[in-house]
């Protein structure tokens, strides 16, 4: 399913958060609850990409919590044989 979930289990989110929001690595997971009331959280190690932070997110509720200009869905690569 493109941009969906399937029944049972929570799509990831690719979320990017400016560091004039979050300063460091650790203020990331500070935002992210503070931005989305605590459904949403950081499920990866934030990376540093110059002028913002980089990190996978997921939501209790199956949604990104942002405008879908900013989520990059990701989807299970297929085996190549």
């Amino acid at each position: 399913m493109s941009g969906g979930d399937e029944r049972g289990r929570r799509a990831m989110a690719t979320r990017r958060v400016s560091k004039a929001d979050a300063r460091t690595a650790e203020d990331v997971y500070v935002w992210i609850t503070n931005e989305t009331g605590g459904v949403v959280v950081c499920v990866s190690e934030p990376l540093d990409r110059g002028d913002h932070w980089e990190f996978e997110a997921w939501s209790s509720d199956g949604r990104a919590a942002t405008p879908l200009l900013q989520v990059k869905w990701t989807e299970p690569q297929a085996e190549s044989h």
